[in-house]
């Protein structure tokens, strides 16, 4: 049988984040079960990208794009992106032209506010969404909260709830078989790994270890950066904690994977409007026990007490708690290590690209 011929749009492969790195596992993947794909840049081109950058880059990207798929051998243009306003204003002359060009257009929502959709307002986002679904013959999604979302704010559509895939494999990501000595004279190491804007609970987690060294000798290593690096930095002073946390800035490769090794809890706070997010997906292979909160697919695959303590956003002195039950209860955190280990197999890409197969086939067969 003939190959899909897919035609595969993200962020530039140097621009940070995770997206640039699903996308270049799911085409090998695809590739290894019924597809060709064709990865080609959209959107963001590099890291601090100017506004000038943006006017002038976007409308060569959308004709550049154009172009290719003019060519007539490309199947389905597979559009890796967010459900956002400012995705939305990049991603719509795009699908438009691709309709117009007759070719299938799937779209990968990495989350976004879906829940703007059954809530009263935001007009003109809804408006702006509307035509999004319009345009897609797909839309495919991470959690079941913005396929519900999305299926009773325009029930015409097709959409598909997916996983995501992780990124690296399990086999690096095991725990550090290093002696523990030294770091338990320090105390447990705590990891938060995203970006530093305040939507994602950095400045939670700060508060959060304060009012823990009242009670219990721990550190926290900080891998990321983003709009608040700075602010991070003051709030680290003036809550006196340049002794326990580590700013280690964006880091990649092995240095990243250490990070997972070395820590014993990792936290994320969020109220961001995840899709799922990929450090949890890493965090599970890594075998490390979670404090979150149930935002987006995080409820969908991570277990109250089983994979994850669930906290509420904005809250530093539940995830506090959250925090000590788990390195005051070591029997604890040994089960949910090894529960998301066990877990983590159901995110192998060589799994979660067959969703990824039956979608495209779908809409193919549709078309």
């Amino acid at each position: 049988m003939k190959p899909i011929q897919v035609l595969m749009l993200a962020p530039n492969a140097g621009v940070r984040g995770p997206i640039p790195g699903i996308t270049a596992v799911l085409a090998e993947e695809l590739a290894a079960i019924g597809c060709d794909v064709e990865i080609a840049s959209w959107g963001c081109r590099s890291d601090g990208e100017s506004l000038f950058g943006k006017l002038i880059g976007r409308p060569r990207d959308l004709a550049r794009v154009g172009r290719r798929i003019s060519r007539g051998d490309v199947d389905i243009v597979y559009v890796h992106t967010s459900h956002e306003w400012r995705s939305l204003a990049r991603d719509l002359p795009l699908l438009a032209l691709a309709q117009t060009l007759g070719t299938p257009v799937v779209v990968q929502l990495h989350g976004g506010w879906s829940t703007w959709l059954v809530h009263p307002g935001h007009r003109f986002f809804k408006l702006a969404s509307h035509l999004l679904f319009r345009l897609s013959d797909a839309a495919l999604v991470l959690s079941l909260e913005a396929l519900r979302d999305s299926q009773r704010f325009y029930s015409a559509g097709a959409f598909y709830a997916v996983k995501q895939p992780i990124l690296r494999s399990f086999e690096v990501v095991r725990p550090s078989a290093k002696p523990r000595r030294e770091a338990d004279r320090r105390g447990p190491l705590l990891l938060f790994l995203g970006r530093l804007i305040p939507e994602k609970g950095i400045f939670e987690t700060l508060e959060a270890l304060a009012l823990l060294r009242e009670q219990i000798a721990c550190r926290l290593l900080i891998v990321g950066d983003g709009a608040c690096v700075e602010g991070v930095a003051a709030r680290i002073g003036a809550l006196g904690l340049e002794e326990h946390v580590h700013l280690a800035g964006y880091l990649t490769g092995e240095s990243v994977i250490e990070a997972y090794r070395e820590a014993d809890v990792f936290v994320l706070p969020t109220r961001h409007p995840e899709g799922f997010a990929a450090v949890i997906v890493e965090a599970m292979a890594a075998g490390l026990p979670i404090v979150t909160t149930k935002r987006g697919g995080h409820a969908d695959h991570l277990r109250e007490g089983i994979n994850a303590l669930f906290v509420p956003p904005s809250s530093p002195r539940p995830l506090a708690e959250a925090i000590r039950r788990l390195l005051e209860d070591p029997v604890l955190r040994a089960r949910m290590a090894q529960a998301n280990r066990d877990r983590a197999g159901e995110f192998a890409p060589s799994v979660v690209a067959r969703e990824y197969l039956t979608a495209l086939e779908e809409v193919l067969a549709r078309a």
